[in-house]
């Protein structure tokens, strides 16, 4: 018998899209655009992209305090880290 189970990132994908879905709801209800973008990588050339690909990004979220830092120095956008339990 084969039992696959799904992977962590790919769980921490979908809880991340069903929060987000909730999140776009209210934005919408105030006219405020959003868009959900989970990318991984250096964290200035991944932001450079992502703000190449999507041109006005308000805001960036990270995972980690120490990603926080190197976003705030790397790139020109508030960076807010996520803190963990």
């Amino acid at each position: 018998m084969l039992t696959i189970k799904p992977c962590w990132p790919f769980l921490l994908l979908r809880r991340a899209a069903a929060s987000f879905a909730a999140l776009k709801q209210k934005a919408a209800a105030r006219n405020i655009p959003a868009t959900h973008v989970v990318k991984s990588g250096d964290v200035g050339r991944t932001v450079a992209g992502i703000n190449r690909e999507y041109r006005r990004v308000e805001l960036m979220i990270t995972d980690s305090p120490a990603r926080e830092k190197e976003g705030a120095v790397r790139v020109n956008l508030p960076v807010f880290g996520l803190k963990s339990h």
